[in-house]
């Protein structure tokens, strides 16, 4: 066999061999968030598979508001027999039957995986290969997230963190997603509150704040228009990671590669490290919605 599935009775084990980071971060937190019991609006199906000296992780998060997430993650950050790689996502859907059973569901991880897999999911299903999103990834190695603790934000005293968002609030949060889809609105509240996040407010109202995923990445950071350049977004991006760490988390961002700016900040930030191959090179990853014609 060369996938088997991971018993919720077994996820403390794993996830002490898990801390492979950035490699596994979406698998290792996917996996804190079942056996921890984060957030109760989701439900997390974990298996493991080999290939020679290496494993591959698939985390099949089934939302209740939302379309199901696929997480794919690998100890290595190339594999070079497609092939082999083909065989595993069969055996996937073998022993799972349920993910071909959805209309859809949204594919995230590396790129060497998942353009893989979308590829190899057309030729399953007789399908249009689906869009690809592709961003690079940022985490806080240990030495950052000490930086970020000691982090002090400098906006005027017009402007004040609050951890109390009404139902208007959340909705003022969703509405401003560029992304957002039915069903999202009670996923932001779920996430709103169950999870990490930050939100600055002026005059009651909130202007700039981040979210996070299940999956541990930090999510939708925007700053009203008329209230940019005052290093709001900073602010509660790392306010939101604080948060992260004091949970014993990792934070850790995705960045649209069409974001020029976010991505150069980024880059020569203090506070992120971008995932790189053995080169240097940025390594690609991937949102894919996959939908089943």
């Amino acid at each position: 066999m060369l996938l088997k599935e991971i018993s919720n009775d077994n996820l403390e084990d794993y996830s002490k061999k898990l801390k492979i980071f950035p490699n596994l971060l979406t698998i290792y937190h996917s996996i804190d968030t079942q056996r921890r019991g984060l957030f109760p609006y989701a439900e997390h199906f974990v298996f493991e598979g080999k290939y020679k000296n290496e494993s591959i992780y698939f985390v099949y998060r089934e939302n209740i508001y939302v379309t199901s997430f696929l997480f794919i993650g690998s100890t290595a950050t190339s594999i070079e027999f497609v092939e082999k790689l083909e065989e595993i996502y069969e055996e996937l859907f073998n022993i799972f039957p349920k993910i071909k059973e959805v209309s859809s569901f949204l594919t995230i991880g590396a790129a060497f995986l998942t353009r893989t897999f979308n590829n190899w999911y057309g030729k399953y299903f007789g399908t249009e290969k689906s869009v690809e999103y592709p961003t690079y990834l940022y985490y806080m190695k240990e030495e950052q997230q000490l930086l970020t603790k000691k982090f002090i934000p400098s906006f005027s005293n017009e402007y004040y963190y609050d951890n109390n968002i009404s139902d208007d609030d959340s909705l003022i949060i969703n509405t401003t997603w560029r992304h957002a889809k039915k069903g999202d609105l009670e996923q932001t509240r779920a996430k709103l509150k169950h999870l990490p996040f930050a939100c600055i407010k002026f005059k009651g109202k909130p202007v700039s704040f981040e979210m996070s995923d299940p999956s541990g990445f930090l999510n939708h950071q925007f700053t009203i228009e008329e209230h940019r350049k005052k290093g709001l977004g900073l602010a509660v991006e790392l306010e939101l990671s604080k948060k992260i760490i004091d949970i014993d988390r990792v934070p850790y961002k995705t960045v649209e590669l069409y974001n020029k700016t976010v991505l150069k900040n980024s880059d020569f930030s203090p506070y992120w490290t971008r995932w790189d191959d053995e080169s240097g090179n940025p390594i690609e990853f991937l949102f894919i919605p996959i939908i089943k014609n």
